[in-house]
């Protein structure tokens, strides 16, 4: 066995090693292409036997991640992992208690991963009053940050002011990749849907959230839909990551296919 570090070459030996679920994976593949496997503080090393690749890391900002067809010893990525800087490892569950003992564990949230192809049923219903849009403004993003500090489960978790906030996520949609949908109803901003790591054939919802006040009407249910319809209408795969029993439901729903048990491991300092 022996770790080498990948690059565009190495691409079809990647897509074998997913197999018939290479389609399953295209938000790494995608990062991997957009980021010609080496640029953008990216990096990617790879584990081969016989020739074989069978295994690889990927590092890219505080993350690294980790894919096998199969649980194997992963020792022989520990001198480099060593070297890398990263805060989480997030990699199927089944290879997070290989991982475990060559890392620092802070918290270890048990999650899943899956991803929307086709809209199981009709979500709209009587809530085709909520109108969709995607325009960014300071104003849109000043009601975005008064929606997120409505509720303690945002606002405690909010570190920046107003104005912060707003230069920060300006910087955010600058630098591409991101996009964020506002549900509004009579011209009041009552939900909002967010994607990140979005490429030319898959992106990752994310922040996915409705105004306490309007919550229980499915709202945020016919945001999401009217969002992942349009995404697919780009012919882009919306991929999700979800821990909450009560959000995988409405995913499952909106016609969610579930690849696998999906583990975040945050790393001590």
């Amino acid at each position: 066995m022996s770790v080498e570090k990948l690059n565009q070459k190495d691409a079809t030996d990647i897509v074998a090693l997913f197999g018939n679920q290479k389609n399953d994976y295209l938000f790494v593949l995608d990062q991997l292409d957009a980021n010609n496997y080496e640029e953008n503080d990216l990096s990617v090393y790879g584990e081969r036997e016989n020739s074989h690749l069978v295994s690889f890391i990927l590092n890219q900002g505080d993350n690294l991640s980790y894919f096998a067809k199969n649980v194997r010893d992963v020792t022989p990525y520990l001198p480099i992992t060593q070297k890398l800087s990263f805060r989480k490892m997030t990699c199927e569950s089944r290879f997070a208690d290989v991982w475990k003992p060559h890392l620092s564990i802070k918290k270890d949230t048990a999650s899943w991963l899956g991803f929307v192809r086709n809209i199981k049923q009709n979500q709209l219903g009587p809530n085709s009053q909520i109108e969709m849009t995607e325009h960014i403004t300071r104003q849109t993003l000043s009601e975005l940050y008064n929606l997120f500090t409505s509720t303690t489960e945002f606002a405690n978790a909010m570190t920046l002011s107003k104005s912060a906030f707003i230069e920060a996520e300006q910087k955010r949609y600058i630098q591409g990749g991101t996009r964020t949908f506002f549900g509004r109803i009579a011209g009041q901003l009552i939900a909002t849907v967010a994607t990140t790591a979005e490429y030319e054939r898959s992106t990752i919802i994310t922040g996915v959230f409705t105004n306490k006040n309007f919550r229980g009407n499915g709202y945020g249910t016919h945001l999401l839909t009217l969002v992942c319809k349009k995404l697919l209408q780009e012919g882009k795969t919306p991929y999700f990551f979800y821990n909450n029993p009560k959000a995988r439901s409405v995913y499952v729903s909106l016609g969610l296919q579930e690849i696998c048990d999906w583990r975040v491991l945050e790393i001590l300092n």
